[in-house]
């Protein structure tokens, strides 16, 4: 097992996150490049309270090299947003602010804005098909985000792999931040899709 401040999951410039949705949750694994599991996405809180529209909250957390899943690093939660959808990336267990995802509620091209310490306003463009995404701070890339094709059967059911490639230059918040980013553009997608629109499917 590592020292308690090694984080694996912030310390990779590749990550594999798979969805492993059921029935009304959304859960994921992270993996790194050798395909060894280093970190979970769950989502908290009753699945009634998701039928019904609350908001919802995800918990981001390291797995040991004993398989032990260890206590949060960061959150990212989805409040009830009328007017667009609104994201919020904080640290555990103070709660303190970390980044904010935001998505207009008309949009003609699959695009967010990360807003980040160090940062500033970071553009998440996946064009108009929602297939692979790019972020940029101004003219600068920082990370990259490819959707795999999972299967026609795993598709179907709602079962999503993504592969993160981050700058080597991104500090730990920034980390945090762009991984919550990938939890976000999922829930987007989720939602675009329940109202019929052709993009982010």
């Amino acid at each position: 097992m590592g020292a308690p401040g090694f984080h694996p999951l912030l310390e990779n410039n590749t990550l594999v996150i798979r969805q492993t949705r059921t029935f009304l949750r959304d859960d994921f694994f992270i993996f790194d490049t050798h395909g060894r599991k280093i970190a979970t996405i769950v989502e908290s809180g009753s699945e009634l309270k998701k039928l019904l529209g609350f908001s919802r909250r995800f918990h981001v957390a390291e797995i040991d090299e004993a398989g032990s899943i260890r206590e949060p690093l960061f959150q990212v939660s989805d409040p009830y947003d009328f007017f667009g959808d609104t994201f919020e990336i904080s640290s555990c267990p103070d709660g303190g602010h970390l980044a904010s995802v935001r998505r207009k509620l008309i949009s003609l091209t699959a695009r967010l804005t990360l807003t980040v310490e160090g940062l500033g306003n970071v553009d998440i463009d996946g064009g108009f098909m929602a297939f692979d995404f790019t972020l940029r701070a101004g003219s600068r890339e920082i990370a990259r985000i490819d959707k795999k094709w999972n299967g026609l059967a795993k598709e179907f059911f709602g079962k999503q792999i993504y592969a993160l490639h981050l700058s080597p230059q991104l500090d730990s918040r920034q980390r945090m931040a762009v991984i919550g980013s990938v939890l976000t553009i999922d829930l987007v997608k989720s939602k675009a899709k329940s109202f019929g629109q052709s993009f982010f499917d």
